[in-house]
């Protein structure tokens, strides 16, 4: 689900047809055939070279690609049909959650559940969830023009309250995914999910847009306009 211009760009509860891209629901000229030519190879290697031919994000904990390798890939496929024979061998399947990204898991997981809640009640927890992130994020002077392409998956508690948070990537520095992390799992939604609310939630994180930094600035204006 595209959640609009802010710093989070896509939030879906994994594998919930309403909330993100399936294969069977992306664009046909998505599922066009293209050029492949990946040798076998360690995997975050062959993932890599995956991403260009495909124009596709790939996100994942990086422990799960070692000691791991690729399959070769040569010819004309359709990108999904291009990451399975890559994939194939490794214990590891994607999980869509956009039409031009995924993350990485072991295949022996059992599939998300889908959302189970009306679809308007869906939408509204989403919006609860991203402005609970956007006030987060801004109040981090490095997170908010740092913050660069990475997933993170949590669950919510009855409370309302983040738990179990994890990247699933990384933003190659150390020190900024343990603040990401941190902020994560300090989130509090200030509602409970809602009755059928799927989980655990993926997000993707993107540098943020300049509309997205106005925000901030607003939301900073505000918080210092309320202080006594």
């Amino acid at each position: 689900m595209m959640v609009g211009t802010s710093l989070v760009t896509h939030v879906a509860a994994a594998a919930d047809a309403a909330a993100v891209a399936t294969p069977d629901g992306r664009a046909d000229e998505a599922d066009r055939p293209l050029a492949f030519d990946i040798p076998a190879q360690p995997l975050a290697s062959a993932l890599d070279a995956y991403s260009v031919a495909a124009h596709r994000d790939v996100l994942y904990n990086g422990q799960l690609a070692v000691g791991r390798r690729s399959a070769a890939v040569r010819g004309r496929f359709a990108p999904e049909a291009a990451l399975r024979l890559l994939l194939e061998g490794t214990g590891l399947a994607p999980r869509y959650v956009a039409a031009d990204a995924f993350v990485l898991v072991e295949s022996e997981l059992p599939p998300a559940p889908a959302n189970a809640a009306a679809a308007d009640v869906v939408y509204r927890y989403y919006g609860r969830i991203q402005a609970s992130l956007k006030q987060a994020f801004c109040a981090s002077r490095r997170l908010m023009p740092d913050t660069h392409h990475v997933a993170v998956g949590f669950r919510i508690g009855p409370s309302g309250a983040v738990f179990k948070a994890e990247l699933l990537g990384s933003t190659g520095d150390r020190a900024l995914d343990d603040e990401i992390g941190g902020t994560v799992r300090s989130l509090v939604i200030g509602a409970p999910p809602p009755p059928g609310f799927a989980q655990p939630v993926i997000l993707v994180l993107e540098p943020p847009s300049q509309n997205a930094m106005r925000d901030c600035n607003e939301i900073g204006r505000t918080s210092a306009g309320a202080a006594p």
